[in-house]
């Protein structure tokens, strides 16, 4: 009974360190840079960071880079239409799709609002930009996304700007990139423009 009274009067502090869980390295990496709900594309804070750094890069040894965003304006009808749960599984297909047309690792991919995706493309021309945004445009144009038995369509409208050329301040690249988008959008999407 004594032994039996004692086990009972444990508290935390008597707790063996084996039994609190553990974060690996990578789940740590993973949870610091990479969208939690989206696991190909970065989060939007590291993103925004590494966007900082790559137009600091491109003015000190006057290197292009270029950004794309890419929105998708069928997104919040599919929340309506079908529920959250459907808006999320697009939202992840979505981004399977943009990140083939991408190199990860040097390229920055992340969620910029609830319809849009921002790409950032180190040492790209507007030119070469144009050809990734082409890609993708095609791609969605051409195919629909499976949800369980619905065929949902989406198509991309996409804004780029690129540095120097249309801005050497990041927010402004993003604003104007931003911009062309939504008057893609606006006139029908499916679309590119600077």
């Amino acid at each position: 009974q004594r032994a039996r009274a004692q086990a009972n009067k444990q508290t935390m502090f008597a707790i063996p360190i084996a039994q609190h869980a553990t974060v690996s390295p990578e789940q740590q990496e993973r949870k610091l840079f990479f969208d939690l709900d989206i696991p190909e594309i970065y989060n939007f804070r590291y993103a925004v960071r590494q966007l900082k750094l790559e137009n600091r890069r491109a003015e000190k040894f006057e290197r292009p880079f270029s950004m794309l965003i890419v929105g998708f304006p069928e997104l919040p009808h599919i929340k309506e239409k079908f529920a959250d749960h459907a808006e999320e599984f697009a939202v992840r297909e979505i981004a399977k799709v943009i990140v083939e047309y991408v190199e990860l690792g040097i390229d920055i991919v992340t969620r910029f609002s609830d319809d849009k995706f921002m790409l950032v493309l180190p040492e790209q021309t507007g030119v070469q930009a144009t050809m990734v945004a082409e890609s993708i445009r095609t791609h969605f144009e051409k195919s629909v996304i499976n949800y369980r038995q619905y065929k949902i369509p989406v198509r991309a409208s996409i804004g780029i700007a690129s540095f120097p050329q249309h801005g050497s301040q990041w927010k402004e690249l993003v604003a104007k990139a931003d911009l062309a988008a939504d008057l893609i959008n606006e006139s029908g999407g499916n679309a590119f423009r600077f």
